[in-house]
């Protein structure tokens, strides 16, 4: 016979999940689990949670943009990438420098640059990208395009569309090194160079 719960053990489980962080969403979309009954198995250690794995292959052919993209120039192959924002480190570009992003990219100042399939997974799992990105134009370098109005050299950047309350991508020609408009572009890269694939 199935026992009920008392209105006691249900505040607690209420409490322990609000205290997990567990928003009213999660809730309703725990309620509805097919298997929710597993939930039991991992409890007396009959089963475990794994995480996802978020593999991205940084070696096929980059995403081209038909709205500002004639061509991909370059295309920089990192082979597998497991996804960890903690892997990827957010450097600054300074206008002080005086360099321009061509310059930039050609002298690298900065850690190894990660390509455009990043960002384009990202953009299909928004939930992956930090919160503390959002005040930033990340710049991924890795992958060079060909702008379909001027031909001139360009990159993808990740941006928080404040309003739209959603990530988007947008560019920056290479030619560029003033950077006090807008968001300050920072430029994504492995965090360790050698240790930045799996």
């Amino acid at each position: 016979m199935l026992e009920r719960l008392s209105i006691h053990v249900m505040s607690q489980l209420g409490y322990a999940l609000e205290a997990a962080g567990f928003s009213s969403e999660d809730i309703t979309a725990l309620q509805q689990l097919a298997d929710l009954h597993r939930l039991k198995d991992v409890l007396r250690g009959k089963a475990s949670i794994v995480g996802v794995s978020h593999l991205i292959d940084c070696d096929t052919a980059p995403f081209l943009p038909s709205n500002y993209c004639s061509a991909v120039k370059s295309h920089k192959k990192d082979g597998l990438f497991q996804f960890n924002a903690d892997k990827i480190s957010l450097d600054y570009l300074r206008e002080e420098s005086g360099l321009t992003l061509k310059q930039i990219i050609q002298a690298e100042v900065l850690n190894k640059f990660i390509n455009a399939n990043v960002l384009d997974y990202l953009l299909a799992h928004q939930e992956l990208i930090p919160e503390s990105w959002k005040k930033y134009d990340i710049l991924f370098l890795g992958t060079i395009y060909i702008s379909d109005v001027s031909g001139d050299e360009l990159v993808r950047c990740l941006r928080w569309h404040s309003i739209a309350k959603t990530w988007t991508s947008d560019f920056h020609y290479l030619h560029e090194n003033d950077f006090n408009h807008g968001l300050p572009p920072v430029a994504a890269s492995y965090s360790v160079i050698a240790g930045g694939m799996s």
